[in-house]
């Protein structure tokens, strides 16, 4: 049986040892959501999806990943004559997925790259569902030679 993503994408054959363990020790019969429902704790689930579905906000213009955008920060960062709000905007608007991981416990590439792509597709839908008349390139470029695993997002100029 295979496991698959929505999309058809099947889940990634390395890192996910303590579920293949369980998947192992089930054998009739085992759900993903069994498995989360006695490994996450509802605080941790609700805390994840502050990043898998997250807050965007709107301040001069501009759509911002909420977690990282502070006043402060942007009031100033415009007070240098140099600023370009584009700028602002792609050093608020990107996150290293491998940050999110300890170096004991960074997980294995194609944890990393499923994790990526999965995130991008929720971003973009969440991006399109506020921002209905505004468009946005949402991108996951990774680098596994340099360990690098970047989301990021940026709207679209005409």
């Amino acid at each position: 049986m295979a496991n698959k993503r929505g999309d058809g994408m099947e889940l990634p054959a390395a890192g996910l040892d303590r579920f293949r363990e369980w998947e192992r020790a089930n054998p009739q019969g085992f759900s993903k959501w069994a498995y989360l429902r006695n490994e996450v704790s509802a605080e941790n689930a609700v805390l994840l999806m502050t990043f898998l579905w997250p807050c965007f906000v709107e301040h001069d213009g501009m759509v911002l990943l909420g977690e990282n955008f502070r006043v402060s920060r942007y009031e100033a960062w415009r007070r240098n004559p140099a600023s370009k709000p584009p700028e602002f905007g792609a050093l608020v608007n990107h996150v290293h997925l491998e940050d999110f991981f300890s170096d004991e416990q960074t997980p294995p590439y194609e944890l990393l790259v499923y994790l990526g792509q999965s995130v991008r597709d929720m971003w973009e839908s969440r991006l399109a569902r506020d921002f209905p008349d505004r468009a946005f390139e949402v991108r996951f470029d990774f680098s596994q030679a340099e360990g690098e695993y970047v989301l990021s997002f940026a709207e679209r100029t005409s």
